[in-house]
Formats: structure tokens, C-alpha cells, sequence
């Protein structure tokens, strides 16, 4: 589990274990900790690594006939290398591993 997954398990635990006295105090805490388990959940999707969609192997000229790996992220599309850990685009974490889950 990392960093970003047991801060939001924490967060979830705590979710409303604080009782503010007055309804306008209680609906802007639940409104801004809502948009916090939010953000949360974004770092730890992203942290989380996802294998590439359409994998595909492929020769590498430019670098003195190299073999090399592309794909699809799996969260925007956009094209990703065997190089790349994370996508350029919108930063989720690729899993270049040969392992099937």
C-alpha cells in the first residue's frame, strides 16, 4: 500500500467523527472534506501503476537496432514507451512488468 492509499484510509475513518455545533459549520466541513477524499483518491489512482493498452513490440533503429515496447495509457490514450514509468500527459504510473495480475 502506498503513502497516498493510507492517507485516504485514514481520511475515510475519519470521516465525520467531528460534530461542529451550528448546520452552515457542518455542510462547509462535509463540502471541503469531500473535495480532500477527492484529491486524495486522484493521488492515489494515479500512484497506483496500470499496465499500457495495446502493447506492442517494435524495432528501434535509432538506437543501434534496439527492440522496444509501446502502448496506450490506460487512463488518457496517449502513447507511452517501455521507457516511460509515467505518462507524459496526465502522469499515471505504468507497469512495464510481464506479470498478468
Amino acid at each position: 500500500m502506498n503513502e497516498y492509499q493510507e492517507a485516504l484510509n485514514c481520511f475515510t475513518e475519519c470521516w465525520g467523527c467531528t460534530k461542529p455545533e451550528y448546520y452552515n459549520d457542518v455542510m462547509n466541513k462535509l463540502r471541503i472534506e469531500k473535495e480532500r477524499k477527492e484529491l486524495l483518491q486522484n493521488l492515489v489512482d494515479k500512484a497506483t501503476p496500470k499496465k499500457p493498452l495495446k502493447q506492442e513490440w517494435g524495432y528501434n533503429y535509432q538506437s543501434y537496432g534496439g527492440g522496444y515496447t509501446s502502448g496506450e495509457c490506460p487512463d488518457c490514450g496517449s502513447s507511452v514507451g517501455s521507457g516511460d514509468n509515467y505518462c507524459s500527459r496526465c502522469s499515471k504510473k505504468i507497469d512495464w512488468s510481464n506479470e498478468d495480475d
